[in-house]
């Protein structure tokens, strides 16, 4: 079964987003990553990461999937929010093991679509690699990642596994 189906709330009418709790540990741990993201990422993916029409969820149940969903698991995917943000996200035509974008199995995977592709979409302000770190380090711990004292760098991200 695919890791989005599998958590839990990703399914029903639970919370979306990260809770207030784990935002308020990602604005100690990474206070510029909190600004940074409210200035240019929130609008596209919520202020709580839950996803919106224009992007997809970064915090909490259902989001950062390791891989993209295949179009033939979309059926199962009960929640029509969830649906429609992994429909906008699916991979058409895509064989079982085939993806279009690379797994997102660690911070380090993550970071490099951040700083490739995500770049590329329509209406993303480009940020430079500093700030890539401070809003990855808000994201990934408001997300609920164990992120190293001090923040995210190349150096240890690819220690901090997304399950």
């Amino acid at each position: 079964m695919i890791a989005l189906l599998a958590l839990p709330g990703a399914c029903g009418g639970g919370a979306r987003g990260a809770g207030e709790q784990s935002l308020a540990k990602a604005a100690t741990a990474a206070p510029q990553g909190q600004q940074l993201y409210a200035a240019q990422c929130a609008h596209c993916h919520g202020e709580q990461g839950e996803g919106t029409a224009n992007g997809p969820p970064l915090m909490g149940p259902g989001a950062l999937p390791v891989r993209r969903q295949k179009q033939a698991d979309l059926v199962t995917i009960n929640d029509p929010v969830l649906r429609r943000q992994a429909q906008r996200d699916s991979v058409p035509g895509a064989a079982q093991t085939a993806e279009a974008r690379r797994a997102f199995q660690s911070a380090a995977d993550i970071h490099a679509y951040l700083a490739s592709d995500h770049r590329k979409l329509e209406g993303v302000t480009a940020l430079d690699e500093p700030d890539q770190w401070a809003v990855l380090t808000y994201v990934l711990t408001a997300h609920g990642l164990e992120v190293p004292e001090g923040g995210l760098t190349v150096a240890n991200a690819g220690g901090v596994r997304n399950p």
